[in-house]
């Protein structure tokens, strides 16, 4: 009886058991297929590029190759500049008085012996008319003293006076030009005194702003009241280091003795563009600072339009005045990691090899090399991205590579889809089929 009350109890539990429905399966059912049809989408495209990636791979790359070859070359060698200005005038008042008048504005380039400023000249003028005057009463006795003299001499002659009182009158006449002297030299210190209460320009160039305004006293130990800096012809100031300069000899880049060409310097403005004129290198100092390392060097350049602007940093490649033999390789065909700049050369199995270079500045659009290459090395000059240290190349010919430029398409791209081109051909004429 018992185990017949447990049966039944179980059966009441399994009826309190809720069925699923038959809508909810069929969403579950077709959300996995769902799942399964994108996951099976997603490895087919996986699939396909990693076959892409490893037929690439796989895939002999296509090269252009040139030979290196030697140029006649114009060493050069690259500093960073500063301009600066070849005169720098602080206009400082020689005399005191009242500032009155000025002349100019403020940042207006100006001209040497151009009227600045007027110090107020009534003193000065006063000064003139007394040394004037006085120089002209000495004249008078001076006159008086000859006259004098002449009757004395006269008189001496006939023995009508002493001969001390000839002497007295000799004496006289002496002191009276003395002070025609005298007085001359103080009427000529009276009219300096004058012309410098006009304050004129002492060099040609842009002038700053003045620091007093009309009205105020100014005097020499009050300072400048404004500077003028010459800006045509203007300098360049770049510096070296002593590895640099000792490189220089060698190199022909130094200051020119008499009779030599000029050492030109090209100079490139802050924004990119180079400057249209050439300066010539005239000075460098006499010693290496002991606090930087580098030696000074000075270019004189021409400045018309005022594009150089005294405190401005520009870049200074200065140019040998000799020629030298020197290894170039196109730029394109160098390529840079930390370690440095390397290429690749096609070795006797048309393999290509890295081979690391050094480099001393360029000529146009190539790399002057000064190490890693020789003259008749062949290089791969196209299609370097597809192209692996030790691996085997494809050396395309003139025709070929003529063919892809036709069709819009570089070495690279070709390289990159070998499916895509692998229909390509070439005849002799170079017409693709």
């Amino acid at each position: 009886m018992v185990k017949k009350d447990k049966l039944e109890s179980v059966k009441q539990q399994c009826l309190c058991i809720k069925k699923p429905s038959t809508k909810g399966s069929l969403i579950i059912i077709a959300s996995i297929l769902v799942a399964l049809l994108l996951l099976r989408a997603g490895l087919t495209v996986m699939q396909s590029q990693l076959s892409k990636i490893m037929m690439a791979k796989a895939a002999v790359a296509k090269v252009a190759v040139s030979t290196v070859e030697t140029r006649e070359i114009r060493p050069t060698l690259d500093a960073p500049g500063r301009v600066v200005s070849k005169e720098v005038i602080n206009v400082v008042p020689k005399v005191s008085g009242t500032l009155i008048q000025r002349h100019f504005k403020d940042g207006d380039f100006v001209k040497k012996g151009q009227l600045l400023l007027t110090i107020d000249p009534k003193k000065f003028i006063i000064d003139v008319n007394k040394c004037r005057a006085n120089l002209q009463s000495s004249i008078a006795q001076a006159k008086k003293a000859d006259l004098d003299y002449e009757r004395a001499k006269e008189l001496l002659a006939r023995d009508y006076i002493s001969r001390a009182t000839y002497d007295d009158t000799v004496a006289k006449k002496d002191m009276a030009h003395a002070q025609v002297a005298a007085n001359q030299a103080l009427l000529d210190d009276s009219l300096r005194l004058y012309g410098y209460s006009k304050i004129k320009a002492n060099t040609t160039g842009k002038i700053g702003i003045l620091r007093l305004v009309p009205g105020n006293n100014v005097a020499p130990e009050g300072g400048s009241l404004v500077e003028i800096m010459s800006t045509d012809p203007i300098y360049i100031l770049y510096s070296l280091d002593s590895k640099q300069f000792t490189d220089l000899r060698e190199l022909s880049i130094m200051p020119s003795n008499k009779g030599e060409d000029p050492i030109q310097v090209q100079v490139t403005l802050p924004n990119g563009k180079i400057y249209e004129h050439k300066g010539i290198v005239d000075f460098y100092d006499n010693r290496i600072s002991e606090s930087t390392g580098t030696i000074e060097f000075r270019a004189t350049i021409k400045n018309p339009d005022n594009l150089l602007v005294p405190g401005d940093f520009v870049k200074v490649k200065v140019f040998s005045n000799t020629l030298k033999e020197s290894i170039v390789v196109p730029q394109t065909a160098v390529l840079q990691d930390q370690t440095g700049r390397y290429l690749f050369v096609i070795d006797e199995n048309n393999k290509a090899k890295m081979v690391r270079i050094k480099t001393s500045g360029q000529d146009g659009n190539d790399w002057i090399v000064t190490s890693g290459l020789k003259k008749g090395d062949k290089i791969i000059s196209m299609g370097i991205v597809a192209v692996r240290d030790g691996a085997p190349v494809r050396i395309l010919s003139e025709e070929e590579i003529k063919t892809y430029k036709d069709m819009g398409a570089s070495i690279d791209d070709v390289n990159a889809n070998p499916e895509k081109y692998k229909d390509v051909k070439v005849s002799s004429e170079g017409e693709k089929k």
